[in-house]
């Protein structure tokens, strides 16, 4: 083991810290670590949740369930239990599809001591008899589908959530909860005390029950947390990142789509109690539909995802996946069988196809005075455009992708382009056709890429454009362009970012068509009406944030029964900029701007609100005494 990672580990594992562990001898004569800063029953391992009660916690179709919301519940229906005659060590069953009344169940049973039994809801009733025979359960809360065929359990209390209808002989959920109190009146409990029995599967014969203790869990929680955090803070002691506590509000809330049965140590340990830990808000899914998922991935910012090899197979492979904005999306794994080689490879690699023909009626030709000059007909097109595009991209590292791209470009100019043809398609003739090779190299380690305010982003792209004889091309230019964002977190008010751009042509002659410059995506605030051309352009950007409004919740009244559109949040920052920036072209003519330094500032206010999007107004003055009001809907760097 690195020394690096050894530092790390000791200090995570220091007496005061919350990883602390010590040496217990059991008495079989058997040695093991033991944390002994961690909460030693799951009643107390819940409060992390109330670290940002506000937040949410669950997400189920059209419903939003903060953590205090669950909390609450939670103590309800074990104050009902507890009324209902339910003592500790009594067991209770649990049997239905994912939905937020398991969660809540979970929560309440094993807080007031008694044994939460999680029974298969893929069992047949028979099944499901034997499971409540076996573990000897006094209570069973189910959805109306798992109670159907239990009629001989005369004695045993069964309670429904999610009624179909009110014809049956069941209590209700909401109604056996309802007029509870929202405290927990916790018994006394011992971190050695039994909190679950989870079945086998019966693959050697019937299913057998699983007993494990309230320390049994959390050991294990705990330990797949300290394994998260150690490789996180190896990763970010070259960052100098800020690093986080696992009883510390995280910095921004993480979410994951919850797509496998809770009745399973994965769905329960690695989905549910983890979020917890985490903060993390869970997306449920009570039947696995991956077109569903897709679209829950964009709508709520989903970050990850475990499943089954077939769940994340069909989210790869799914005819519609390119029609969906899955930015958020950066961790993918899964459980329950092994992954076949093809999966694995399909997660590192991928390709893309594209076509596009087009016409155009006006065509951007050139720069006069720095400003654009078009050649417009409103009768005929006076150009046309034809494009293939085939991308493969390969992700070699959690941040980092690499792509190549082979496109095929035709332009064909009409006869009122050709006194331009020699500028502007870089020969006498009056069209350009080429091939275009290309590949980029991207490492983004952002916290967000909509409005990010920590972490950095760095990509070095090299472009060749025309191969000469082999494609036939009249052109053959070679292009290099990269960027560098760096943004800094002062606190949780003040923000600071500074990044880089570079733009080189290694040919003297190069079409207008191909040239690049700033102007367009990468401009100098303050030159925002100026598009400034050459062969080489820098450009070096900081901007200074501090939060105005403290990010708040706002729910649109009119549609206030459709909670996934009518809750949004919204923060305001100040931000204060300057840019400097310097173009080179050998025969200027008309750019003014070229060959010099150029520097801009100004001020504004940036607001992030629905789904991260931003919107900024600029006030903007260049050194030219020359200003300009701006608005933008992209991050300020």
């Amino acid at each position: 083991m690195s020394d690096k990672y050894n530092e790390v580990l000791a200090n995570l594992t220091a007496e005061d810290q919350i990883y602390a562990f010590k040496e217990v001898t059991h008495s079989s004569g058997i040695t093991y670590r033991e944390f002994t800063n961690t909460p030693k029953t799951l009643a107390s391992f819940f409060e992390f949740g109330l670290l940002f009660p506000e937040w949410e916690f669950i997400v189920f179709n059209d419903e939003r369930y903060s953590f205090q919301d669950i909390h609450k519940k939670a103590a309800q229906t074990a104050n009902a239990l507890k009324n209902a005659g339910v003592k500790k060590g009594d067991r209770v069953a649990i049997c239905m599809a994912n939905n937020p009344e398991y969660i809540i169940s979970f929560m309440a049973v094993t807080s007031m001591g008694a044994v939460c039994v999680l029974l298969n809801s893929w069992w047949v009733p028979d099944e499901i008899t034997y499971g409540l025979e076996n573990s000897g359960a006094t209570v069973l809360i189910g959805d109306e589908k798992r109670l159907k065929g239990l009629e001989k359990f005369t004695e045993l209390k069964k309670i429904v959530v999610r009624p179909l209808n009110d014809s049956n002989d069941y209590e209700d959920f909401n109604e056996f909860i309802g007029s509870q109190s929202e405290i927990f009146n916790e018994p006394s409990l011992d971190t050695h005390d039994n909190a679950t029995i989870f079945y086998t599967s019966g693959s050697t014969g019937f299913p057998k029950g699983v007993l494990s203790t309230h320390r049994n869990i959390l050991s294990t929680l705990f330990s797949w947390a300290l394994v998260t955090t150690l490789k996180r803070e190896v990763e970010d002691t070259d960052n100098n990142s800020e690093s986080q506590s696992v009883d510390e509000a995280p910095k921004q809330q993480a979410a994951i789509l919850h797509c496998v049965p809770l009745f399973h140590v994965t769905g329960s340990h690695s989905g549910f109690l983890m979020s917890i830990i985490a903060g993390r808000k869970m997306v449920m899914m009570s039947k696995w539909d991956p077109g569903a998922a897709l679209q829950l991935i964009q709508d709520e910012k989903i970050g990850a995802i475990t499943g089954v090899p077939t769940q994340t197979w069909d989210l790869l492979t799914h005819p519609d996946r390119d029609k969906y904005d899955l930015s958020s999306f950066k961790e993918l794994s899964g459980g329950g069988a092994p992954r076949p080689p093809e999966h694995v490879k399909k997660l590192k690699d991928g390709f893309k196809i594209a076509a596009e023909y087009a016409t155009q009626n006006e065509v951007f030709v050139g720069i006069d005075q720095d400003e654009m000059v078009y050649i417009k007909n409103d009768s005929i097109p006076i150009q046309s455009s034809l494009k293939f595009q085939l991308e493969y991209f390969r992700r070699t590292g959690f941040y980092q992708t690499q792509f190549l791209n082979a496109r095929f470009i035709k332009l064909k100019g009409w006869d009122i382009l050709r006194p331009l043809s020699e500028n502007y398609f870089g020969s006498i003739k009056s069209s350009l056709q080429f091939i275009n090779l290309s590949y980029r190299y991207k490492f983004d380690k952002r916290f967000s890429q909509n409005y990010p305010l920590n972490g950095y982003f760095f990509d070095f792209q090299i472009d060749q454009f025309g191969l000469g004889s082999i494609d036939r091309s009249d052109i053959f230019v070679t292009r290099l362009l990269s960027s560098y964002r760096k943004y800094w977190k002062i606190n949780h008010l003040y923000f600071f970012a500074a990044g880089a751009y570079l733009n080189h042509y290694l040919n003297e002659k190069t079409p207008f068509y191909l040239q690049g410059g700033l102007g367009f995506s990468n401009y100098i605030r303050g030159y925002e009406p100026f598009i400034i051309y050459g062969k080489t352009s820098g450009l070096l950007k900081t901007n200074f944030k501090t939060k105005l409004l403290k990010t708040k919740d706002f729910t649109i009244p009119l549609i206030k029964k459709i909670k996934k559109f009518s809750k949004i949040h919204f923060a305001m920052y100040w931000n204060c900029y300057l840019d400097m920036g310097y173009i080179h072209l050998k025969n200027p003519l008309n750019n003014n701007l070229t060959n010099q330094f150029l520097i801009g500032g100004g001020s504004g206010i940036d607001w992030v609100t629905y789904y991260d999007i931003v919107i900024r107004t600029e006030y903007s003055l260049n050194q030219f005494g020359q200003t300009n009001v701006n608005i933008s809907f992209v991050s300020p760097l």
